[in-house]
């Protein structure tokens, strides 16, 4: 029984509150997964490993079975998996489309409008079932899980947002004024005044992606 001696857990489970989130402690899930994959179970006792890493030894057994049964398993990977109705694959695809569809073209997408987008698109994944479920399944919760996982959010509108000013261009744009003053008469240049235009909605949040910046 030396499995042990041979590995040395630089993290212990912190105890911080009544139910105990052992899979939220992601370098100590990390040892213990490693130490699972290089020892095999006869060299030690889940009780001895329970002690050194104070994560309880039913957990710890339950970790141990499903990582035989799955190298790549990790706790608490599916959790709330019971709440969602698209797969991976179906939620990047929903993804792309709301990207290209909606954000990219500028389509105000409120958070009722993007509940009834989930229900059409579910109709047609699941058109036996079709019946079976209402829009209520698609609940805010459900839409802010959704864009937690796919990098959306919503964000209030604005009236106004300025662009930074290029200065090549306010140079060119000089440059064009001063060859139109000086190659025409003054009777022949017209000037014109700026057309405001207002925005369908005044208030309220819209769906919008997360810019994601990579240093």
């Amino acid at each position: 029984m030396n499995g042990l001696r041979e590995m040395n857990f630089s993290h212990k489970y912190k105890e911080t509150r009544k139910y105990r989130k052992y899979h939220q402690d992601n370098k100590l899930v990390d040892e213990i997964l490693a130490f699972f994959s290089a020892h095999d179970e006869s060299t030690y006792k889940i009780c001895d490993l329970a002690r050194e890493t104070n994560v309880d030894a039913n957990v710890l057994s339950k970790w141990r079975n499903k990582f035989k049964k799955d190298p790549e398993y990790r706790p608490g990977g599916r959790i709330g998996y019971h709440r969602r109705r698209f797969t991976d694959v179906q939620e990047r695809a929903i993804s792309d489309m709301l990207r290209i569809q909606y954000v990219f073209p500028g389509i105000i997408v409120r958070r009722k409008q993007l509940r009834n987008i989930f229900f059409e698109v579910w109709k047609s994944f699941d058109l036996e079932v079709r019946g079976k479920l209402t829009k209520n399944f698609f609940s805010n919760k459900f839409v802010s899980n959704f864009c937690k996982r796919n990098d959306f959010s919503f964000r209030q509108m604005r009236k106004k947002k300025r662009s930074e000013i290029d200065e090549a261009d306010v140079a060119r744009y000089s440059k064009e004024f001063l060859e139109v003053f000086t190659s025409y008469p003054w009777y022949l240049i017209l000037n014109m005044d700026e057309t405001a235009w207002n925005f369908v909605y005044a208030n309220g949040q819209v769906l919008e992606r997360i810019r994601i910046l990579i240093r």
